[in-house]
């Protein structure tokens, strides 16, 4: 596995950090195949997680979206949301998706979902506020 550490002082990082800490810390094959990027939108700009499955995993935050198979981009009170709750807000005010949604719903389901950051902060993972 490649991996690059998030930036930690950037606003709407933690989601991504997140993301980071468990894509990076998963054993078990993903089950999947494929690149995807996943990125928040603050006041400074856009951060993306990326994450290539294939034989080997490689994970990374970038601040330039590269080409990849899938794209979740949010906003940073959507971001916050997802870790404060396990959800999207009912009404995002920016929520954009690219590319495979079959992979998307693949990564969501095993990344995003309230039990895998619930499990994350079970690990001391905890949000500022």
């Amino acid at each position: 596995m490649t991996t690059s550490e998030p930036h930690p002082t950037r606003d709407g990082a933690e989601l991504l950090a997140a993301l980071h800490a468990m894509v990076s810390a998963d054993k078990a094959p993903p089950g999947l195949k494929g690149s995807i990027a996943v990125g928040v939108v603050d006041a400074a700009g856009a951060l993306y997680f990326v994450a290539t499955f294939g034989k080997a995993v490689r994970t990374e935050i970038s601040d330039t979206l590269p080409t990849v198979d899938a794209a979740l981009v949010m906003g940073e009170a959507e971001a916050n949301a997802i870790l404060d709750t396990g959800a999207l807000p009912p009404k995002p005010e920016l929520l954009v998706k690219q590319g495979g949604s079959a992979l998307l719903a693949k990564f969501v389901s095993r990344y995003l979902q309230r039990q895998s950051l619930l499990d994350l902060r079970a690990g001391g993972a905890k949000r500022k506020r």
